[in-house]
């Protein structure tokens, strides 16, 4: 029996060493989009402004008034470097609230609902805020110093407006084969990770119609699943490059 014994040691021994070994291995948990994004510095807010209830019991005058208020909050905001670039729907929107779009140079969707809620027009019940995480594929830090360089080449210092079009999809293989094909066209491009854009993927165009956009949105896979929003931005986005 004590021979027995002694021949099982070396076997318990090695097992003892092997099951030590593979708990000592470190296994890097995988990582999310989003969360890859915080790492790569590519997270972003992106906040979207829609037609608030109080709206049909605002005067003309008081509209007109609340409208410069909110320009110049929106200045106020591009001055600090937090807001990224920013510019309202134009035109037939895909959605009939849809008023004004803007990314932030933040990974805190509720503190900048919060901060955008203390817009005059947002106070007076005119505008309608909702704000979510926003993956960009390119870094968009550049984007305020263009804008003030081109506010200060203009003798009135007001902010540039440019048009362009945005298109939007579910994220998936189909839309981003349809955006590499138009890639020299594409400015902006990122996913939005909630709110009424939830898993849809956003892209500004150098395009400045409608009709434009079309075209190259022709050959597609279901053109009826992009939508396409005539937009002017804040920014001249064609200097990001």
């Amino acid at each position: 029996m004590a021979l027995r014994t002694v021949a099982l040691l070396p076997a318990l021994v090695l097992a003892a060493a092997c099951s030590s070994t593979s708990s000592s291995v470190a296994v890097e948990p995988e990582l999310s989009p989003y969360e890859m994004a915080l790492r790569d510095g590519h997270a972003y807010t992106m906040a979207i402004m829609r037609r608030g209830a109080a709206t049909d019991f605002v005067s003309p005058s008081e509209m007109g008034d609340l409208t410069r208020a909110h320009i110049d909050f929106t200045q106020g905001l591009a001055d600090t470097d937090y807001l990224l670039v920013s510019g309202p729907f134009v035109g037939e929107r895909v959605e009939s609230s849809l008023r004004s779009l803007a990314i932030v140079d933040s990974t805190d969707a509720r503190a900048t609902r919060e901060r955008f809620c203390t817009d005059p027009a947002a106070e007076a019940g005119v505008l309608e805020i909702e704000a979510f995480p926003f993956v960009a594929t390119q870094p968009l830090r550049a984007m305020p110093s263009i804008e003030r360089a081109s506010r200060a080449s203009q003798e009135s210092g007001e902010m540039t407006l440019r048009p362009y079009v945005i298109v939007d999809a579910m994220t998936g293989p189909e839309f981003d084969a349809t955006l590499e094909r138009v890639a020299d066209l594409v400015l902006l491009r990122g996913e939005c990770m909630g709110g009424s854009f939830e898993s849809r993927t956003i892209a500004v165009l150098d395009c400045r119609t409608v009709s434009e956009a079309e075209g190259l949105m022709a050959g597609s896979f279901p053109t009826d699943g992009i939508r396409i929003h005539p937009w002017v931005s804040t920014v001249s986005l064609t200097g990001m490059e």
